[in-house]
């Protein structure tokens, strides 16, 4: 489906915000969502909102294949980690090495974008 331009770049721009935000440091992440848990939802946002904007910017030109392979990376990692339940907790999302190499993907993923 093709957006028009605002739009694409209101797309992009949401899609940005929110993978600096998965990439950043803890402090920054449980500031934004303030409870002792809240590792379900950081990766349900990815999971759910950031792949399928992914999708919409590679679909019009806005990500590279190679981009939009990170995003699916990130995704496929997150879904193995679902079966670790000793990942999903605040301590996890701030120490574990599991979602540190989540992190640097995204920081990949930024920096492939001018971020």
């Amino acid at each position: 489906m093709e957006y028009d331009l605002e739009i694409l770049s209101d797309i992009f721009d949401l899609f940005l915000e929110e993978l600096k935000f998965f990439s950043s440091d803890f402090e920054v992440q449980y500031q934004r969502f303030q409870r002792s848990d809240i590792t379900e939802d950081l990766a349900n946002e990815f999971g759910d909102i950031e792949k399928e904007r992914g999708r919409i910017l590679l679909e019009n030109g806005w990500l590279t294949e190679e981009q939009y392979d990170i995003i699916l990376e990130i995704d496929k990692k997150l879904d193995s980690m679902s079966t670790n339940k000793n990942l999903w907790d605040n301590d996890a999302l701030e120490h574990s090495e599991e979602w540190k190499s989540c992190k640097k993907m995204g920081l990949e993923l930024l920096a492939s974008l001018g971020y």
